[in-house]
């Protein structure tokens, strides 16, 4: 999120992380945590940090360390919106999933 740097790296240094770096990147629409091999405790601090879900925290190959990417998500405040959960009765199959019954054959 454009301009907001400076003021996440103050998150992150109250937060107790030491060693930070800033680093353009485009726009994207959701806040995540990437991270290098050995790196998926301090990723995972991070991300509960701002609250987000573990589908949030990534590993990256190519990642050293951890890098969190403010998304639109994260326009203001200490947090970013998440998205409002699915309620629990909503039922997730598709037609692939759903054996359809038969016909009464006697009436």
């Amino acid at each position: 999120m454009t301009g907001r740097s400076q003021e996440i790296g103050a998150l992150l240094s109250a937060g107790g992380f030491t060693k930070l770096a800033r680093i353009q990147a485009d726009s994207r629409p959701q806040t995540m945590v990437y991270y290098g091999a050995g790196f998926a405790d301090v990723a995972a601090d991070v991300a509960a940090m701002f609250g987000l879900p573990a589908t949030s925290v990534q590993q990256v190959a190519s990642v050293q360390g951890v890098q969190l990417y403010a998304g639109q998500d994260f326009a203001a405040g200490n947090k970013p919106t998440l998205p409002a959960p699915k309620p629990n009765d909503v039922v997730a199959q598709t037609a692939q999933d759903q054996t359809c019954q038969t016909t009464n054959p006697v009436g």
